[in-house]
């Protein structure tokens, strides 16, 4: 009876751990995925309380479909540098959903599980705006720096423009009487 109650307890409190997990994941707009190396599995939590969890478990390389062709490699390397080092992974990547033109910028966390470091955890954020917002940060400084060359071409032409049109100042002892002796 005493273990049924203590089971109990903890299926409970496990249960609100989990809910609370969810609620700050949601809130944070992260998603959660867990991969098992050992057994190549890879599960994707639900974004929302919507979407229902996936039945079937990916394969990292199903897993990896929707990323960005060019990015594959380097995210499954991260992947795999991070399990054998026992190190954080933190790489931003793009996502391509199937039939959209659209990229999607993602920014995934994951850090190995700390028994026997097979697993995977990790969480990943959709970044696009910020990225957008870095593009266009990059496009103003370059369009910045172009004004201030041609300014700085304009302001030395005019300057140089002013000295061919200024007659060149004789100089006082030229061509003149000496000076008047005091």
């Amino acid at each position: 009876l005493v273990e049924v109650r203590k089971r109990h307890r903890i299926a409970t409190a496990l249960e609100v751990s989990k809910r609370s997990m969810d609620l700050a994941a949601r809130a944070a707009q992260l998603t959660t995925w867990i991969w098992d190396s050992k057994r190549d599995r890879f599960w994707l939590a639900p974004t929302d309380e919507k979407t229902p969890p996936e039945d079937k478990p990916l394969s990292l390389v199903g897993a990896l479909q929707d990323v960005h062709p060019a990015d594959r490699e380097r995210v499954e390397n991260a992947a795999r540098r991070a399990l054998a080092s026992n190190e954080d992974m933190i790489i931003e990547y793009r996502m391509t959903a199937s039939g959209e033109p659209d990229v999607r910028w993602i920014l995934a966390h994951g850090k190995a599980d700390e028994h026997g470091g097979q697993r995977l955890l990790g969480v990943a954020m959709d970044v696009t705006e910020r990225k957008g917002a870095e593009l266009n940060a990059e496009r103003d400084r370059a369009a910045l720096r172009h004004m201030t060359r041609v300014s700085l071409l304009g302001q030395l032409s005019a300057s140089i423009a002013h000295e061919l049109n200024q007659p060149a100042p004789t100089h006082p002892h030229q061509g003149a009487s000496p000076p008047p002796a005091p």
